[in-house]
């Protein structure tokens, strides 16, 4: 597949941009904190990467819990929205594949990112995390199970804009055997239901090691 789902992507998040802004996602933070965050017994000064931090609230739990964070954010509307809910981040408006770094990081995290790569794409993202990752750092991944694996360009229904970008749906096993083949060991898996007048859906949560 050619890069033009980049581009795509990028505009798709730079209209929804508001809309991910005004939106209440008070159930969906609360289970981060209250539950996923507390497990990793984050320690003070840790360095952290998010990968796709869209509106920037995990990066404000990140710099509350005192840790070193960096973003790479390929929409500049997100940008934006980071940088205010999360001033004291480092955030890096790029392309995650013209990126680099000289130091690796305890945690890398993405959220509801990895199925906006095709699957050819998301190996390539895979390699370079396992290279900025520690020897003993843990990556978190969450997507949404779903019953068959595919892939290809669909409206974001959940959302009132009704734009199109690149998704990539991912079975339980589909999704962990794509970890596998990059070389990570899956350590731990949580799941995420997320139910309301919008959405209906089941996350699966990934903490993978090398």
């Amino acid at each position: 597949m050619d890069n033009n789902y980049i581009e795509i992507n990028k505009d798709a998040y730079n209209n929804l941009a508001k809309e991910y802004d005004e939106r209440n996602y008070a159930v969906q933070d609360n289970f981060y904190n209250d539950i996923m965050f507390k497990d990793l017994k984050f320690k003070k000064g840790a360095k952290i990467l998010e990968i796709g931090p869209g509106r920037g609230a995990r990066l404000k739990n990140f710099c509350d819990y005192d840790l070193d964070v960096t973003a790479i954010e390929l929409s500049e509307e997100m940008s934006k929205l980071c940088s205010k809910r999360a001033p004291k981040a480092k955030i890096i408006n790029k392309n995650v594949f013209e990126c680099d770094f000289d130091s690796p990081f305890d945690f890398i995290y993405m959220e509801a990112v990895i199925h906006n790569f095709p699957i050819e794409e998301a190996k390539k993202l895979l390699s370079l995390i396992h290279k900025w990752l520690k020897e003993d750092g843990i990556l978190i991944c969450t997507t949404t199970v779903d019953k068959i694996d595919f892939e290809g360009y669909e409206e974001k229904k959940d959302y009132k804009s009704n734009i199109k970008r690149f998704r990539h749906h991912y079975t339980e096993d589909a999704f962990e055997e794509l970890f596998k083949k990059q070389n990570f060991k899956v350590l731990d898996k949580k799941y995420k239901e997320e139910i309301d007048d919008t959405r209906n859906k089941l996350w699966q949560i990934l903490y993978v090691g090398k």
